[in-house]
C-alpha cells in the first residue's frame, strides 16, 4: 500500500505495518432493531454517515467572523438485491426481501393507519466497516432512523440485472463506535 509517515503518526511504524479499510468489508448489524430480518437480506452497497456544517456569519466593523452553525446528518442510502429464500414457492408473490421491507414501510405509514407516531417507527440502526482480517474498524450507530424512502427497482426486458431494492434512510445524528477496533 502507498503511503508515508508524517511526524511520527501510527507510533512511529512503517507503511507496511498499517492494514488498510476497504469499502467491501462491512456488514448490517440491524436496521430500525430489527436484526432478525437483515438474515435474510443482501445488501449490495451503502453509504456511510456523512454530515456538514452550516455557517454562521457575523460581520465587525472590518471583519466577517465565522462560527459553527446546525450540524445536518445526509440520509443513508442501502441497495439490496431482491431475493426469494430457497423455502419460499417459486411462484411466491412477495419475495422475501421485498416483505421485510413492506414491513419497515408500514411502520412509518399504512393506508389502514395513516402516518403513524415517531415513536413508533424511529429506531437505531447499525452498520459496521471491518479491516480486511474482518476485525472490526467502527460501528455506526444511526439514532432514530427510519426508511423514508423504498424503491422497489426497475423492470426491463434489456437486462439480465438482479433486480434492486434501493433504501433512503433518515436518521437525527450517528455515533461511531471504535471501542472493540484494534
Amino acid at each position: 500500500m502507498p503511503g508515508f509517515n508524517i511526524n511520527g503518526v501510527g507510533d512511529g511504524r512503517s507503511a507496511s505495518n498499517l492494514k488498510p479499510v476497504y469499502g467491501y468489508t462491512w456488514e448490517i448489524d440491524s436496521l430500525f432493531e430489527d436484526p432478525g430480518n437483515t438474515t435474510a437480506l443482501l445488501a449490495k452497497d451503502a453509504t456511510l454517515p456523512t454530515f456538514s456544517i452550516g455557517k454562521e456569519t457575523v460581520d465587525g466593523s472590518s471583519l466577517t467572523y465565522k462560527y459553527a452553525g446546525m450540524v445536518t446528518w445526509e440520509d443513508v442510502r442501502v441497495t439490496f438485491y431482491d431475493v426469494i429464500l430457497a423455502s419460499d414457492s417459486p411462484g411466491s408473490s412477495n419475495t422475501k426481501a421485498s416483505k421485510i421491507l413492506k414491513d419497515w414501510r408500514e411502520r412509518v405509514w399504512a393506508h389502514s393507519t395513516g402516518l403513524k407516531s415517531p415513536s413508533e417507527y424511529k429506531k437505531d440502526s447499525k452498520i459496521t466497516t471491518y479491516t480486511l482480517d474482518w476485525i472490526k474498524n467502527v460501528t455506526w450507530t444511526l439514532r432514530g432512523s427510519w426508511p423514508s424512502i423504498v424503491k422497489e427497482g426497475d423492470l426491463t426486458y434489456t437486462s439480465t440485472d438482479i433486480k434492486v431494492i434501493e433504501v433512503t434512510i433518515s436518521y437525527d445524528w450517528a455515533e461511531s463506535d471504535e471501542s472493540n477496533s484494534n
